[in-house]
């Protein structure tokens, strides 16, 4: 059982604040704490559900990158597949006020330096796992291709299209699963809409089927998430929790959900348990810090389901 995640790897420079100051505004943080990237939080949180999994994608010459790099090694990856290379390593500045929300800039840097040619370093890899995960912080190009290298190979790509921008649909053609958000699902479908209910937004994510995507997860936040595929709708529910900070709260949800299906669950089972890690993933602050394990995850729904049962 393994999932091969080929995507971002960031310097996620997180201040902790009473609340997100306005534009020309200094306000005094509480916290500091540094390491992410939608890949690597992916891939943290994909292992640590219980599956082998293998991290490809690029960081700089320079100390994050040397601090990204131990951080995989002390939690057991191999690090062969992380490039080093000539620019700096991608960087996020993120704000996160009392109650969770969040703002965030990102530079890209290395990440866009991961090119659809390196991918042939990383096909032994791809050829012996049962999924693949990525996402929008690499370049268009590599991404492309990595889709047409699965497509090609019969492999099982799981893409979040994060951060949301304009998508060529050759990407869409044979996918089997697409996670966006409600910001990410308008942005996929090229429209301004907003949709007002979860019916809206599975009727709005079955578009994308008919560009050759064979499931849809949409990530509804506190509402749940939503499945949609040729064979109907399935809604699973978020747990109540107290959100202390959801930096990481998506990918959480992603990367637990390749793992689970990795594991064998079915599509239903394997959201109900990304639901799951991505309620503890929110209680605690920084992504890959609060990344729960899976005996954690597992023992938060056995106490929901003492819950549901009262």
């Amino acid at each position: 059982m393994s999932v091969l995640v080929v995507g971002s790897l960031n310097a996620d420079c997180v201040a902790r604040c009473d609340r997100i100051p306005r534009p020309g505004e200094t306000v005094t943080g509480k916290s500091f704490n540094i390491l992410g990237g939608k890949g690597a939080n992916q891939a943290f949180a994909s292992k640590r559900m219980g599956s082998e999994t293998v991290m490809a994608g690029a960081v700089g010459k320079d100390s994050f990158g040397d601090r990204i790099v131990s951080a995989f090694a002390e939690e057991g990856f191999d690090t062969n597949h992380i490039k080093r290379a000539d620019s700096c390593t991608g960087t996020c500045l993120i704000n996160v006020e009392e109650g969770g929300q969040n703002c965030i800039c990102v530079v890209p840097g290395a990440n866009l330096d991961y090119s659809p040619e390196d991918l042939s370093d990383v096909m032994p890899a791809l050829l012996g796992v049962s999924y693949v995960v990525s996402q929008f912080e690499i370049g268009s190009e590599t991404v492309s291709e990595l889709a047409r290298l699965c497509r090609e190979n019969g492999k099982r790509l799981i893409l979040n299209p994060a951060p949301s921008r304009k998508t060529d649909k050759s990407i869409l053609d044979g996918l089997f699963l697409l996670t966006p958000n409600e910001t990410e699902l308008s942005a996929l479908l090229e429209t301004d809409r907003t949709f007002k209910t979860v019916q809206a937004y599975a009727d709005a994510a079955r578009k994308l089927l008919d560009c050759g995507v064979q499931n849809v997860i949409v990530t509804l936040g506190t509402v749940g998430s939503v499945l949609v595929n040729r064979e109907g709708t399935e809604f699973v529910p978020a747990f109540r929790v107290n959100a202390v900070d959801t930096v990481g709260a998506g990918d959480a949800y992603t990367g637990s959900l390749a793992a689970m299906l990795d594991q064998g669950y079915t599509l239903k089972e394997a959201m109900r348990v990304a639901t799951a890690a991505s309620a503890l993933e929110v209680q605690k602050e920084g992504a890959i810090p609060a990344m729960p394990r899976r005996e954690d995850v597992f023992a938060f729904l056995r106490e929901q389901e003492k819950i549901t049962k009262a």
